[in-house]
């Protein structure tokens, strides 16, 4: 890779990072858990509101990870020059 290639894409390789890495508490998640299970919780349109959320990031997490891996296989397989 050329030099200045690389200089283009560590910053954004480490920005990929930090996202990952402040993604992947499930802190909010557990409580989230705990919430739902209080009493009263919660409307149809609430719940309804709630599950089309979590269906669409359950999605675009699956999405992100055939992307990585389709971006590290893919760099694996440029050669040498």
């Amino acid at each position: 890779m050329k030099r200045s290639h690389s200089k283009q894409l560590t910053p954004l390789i480490n920005q990929l990072i930090r996202n990952i890495r402040s993604t992947s508490s499930t802190f909010d998640l557990r409580e989230l858990l705990r919430i739902i299970h209080r009493p009263g919780w919660t409307s149809i349109a609430e719940v309804a509101f709630v599950k089309g959320i979590l269906t669409a990031t359950n999605a675009h997490l699956q999405v992100i990870t055939t992307l990585r891996g389709a971006l590290l296989a893919g760099s694996r397989r440029v050669e040498r020059s």
